[in-house]
């Protein structure tokens, strides 16, 4: 193990009984071949009204997803802390880079992302668990580096965009762009609002982590979003009506009425009609039309077209 301040490392083993509700399909084999290494992160912040027992409820939990994917002997690494999410100096954030880097956890678990820390250093850490055979779970956020499903058709965009004339502000876009047809659509953006005075080059790199850090909490809403639309069946009569509300939202120009239409009902890529009459296969009817057309108006046209789609699938819009 490597050398780590004590002071931030507990270990506890004990022998983990496989759960009723065990994924069977899914059942993890230690890399060392005897007990299974597991990284678990507990945080408070501190606040008046949190209890001690929050951390020891967190690391019973982390215990409980064990149980889902193995059965036999266990040694946890414990990292159990009070701060804040978003400061980057707290000593145990090294503790657990340094754990990662061992190559000897064979799972970090955290209730959710926030536990560990916040902003894109979460990212930042995820990406170091997965170069090094790490897998990380954090039920709440529903993540689990090792699930192929939530990557299987789609891929995470991040896009930069700015005005020499200022004709709008810069900003920082995320979105989503589908592997079997390259259609790209933005669900969010975040302002840099920073003006072009002396003090820029000090104080862009602090705007830009802010807004990455926004980015990583609406990379999980994507996702969340995105498997909404997968399940929602949707009429062509609805079909229909959203294309007209589409039209009345300026989404799209009524002169590509005609080519939406044509892929809802008879979709260019088989993948859109796997699963049926989707909300997904909407959503990618409208932005297969798209695709290619005016980029600067991409951003705002595919987050109302992610509102429009969002009300019929029940999410807060």
């Amino acid at each position: 193990m490597s050398n780590v301040p004590n002071s931030h490392l507990q270990i506890a083993k004990y022998v983990s009984e496989k759960a009723k509700y065990a994924r069977e399909r899914d059942s993890i084999i230690p890399r060392n071949g005897c007990e299974l290494i597991v990284g678990v992160v507990a945080r408070i912040s501190g606040g008046p009204r949190q209890k001690e027992a929050s951390l020891e409820d967190q690391i019973d939990h982390a215990k409980e997803v064990v149980a889902e994917y193995y059965a036999g002997p266990v040694e946890l690494r414990i990292v159990a802390t009070k701060g804040k999410g978003e400061n980057l100096e707290r000593p145990e954030l090294v503790v657990i880079e340094q754990q990662l880097r061992t190559r000897e956890l064979d799972l970090l678990i955290c209730e959710d992302i926030g536990r560990v820390v916040r902003g894109h250093e979460a990212c930042r850490l995820c990406g170091i668990a997965v170069d090094h055979g790490t897998r990380v779970l954090a039920p709440n956020d529903g993540v689990d580096t090792n699930d192929d499903e939530s990557d299987e058709d789609y891929s995470l965009v991040v896009g930069l965009r700015n005005s020499h004339d200022h004709s709008f502000s810069a900003s920082i876009a995320m979105g989503s762009a589908v592997f079997v047809c390259d259609n790209l659509a933005f669900s969010g953006e975040v302002a840099i609002a920073r003006k072009h005075t002396r003090f820029i080059r000090r104080d862009l790199p602090r705007v830009v982590h802010a807004a990455v850090g926004r980015l990583a909490d609406m990379r999980v809403q994507q996702h969340e979003r995105i498997t909404a639309y997968k399940r929602k069946q949707v009429s062509d009569s609805l079909a229909h009506d959203l294309v007209v509300r589409a039209i009345d939202a300026s989404i799209l120009p009524v002169t590509q009425v005609p080519a939406v239409l044509s892929e809802w009902r008879t979709p260019a890529h088989e993948e859109f009609a796997a699963d049926g009459k989707t909300a997904w296969r909407l959503f990618n009817a409208f932005t297969e039309t798209l695709k290619g057309r005016n980029l600067v108006a991409l951003p705002s046209r595919s987050q109302a077209l992610h509102g429009l789609i969002d009300g019929i699938c029940g999410l807060a819009v």
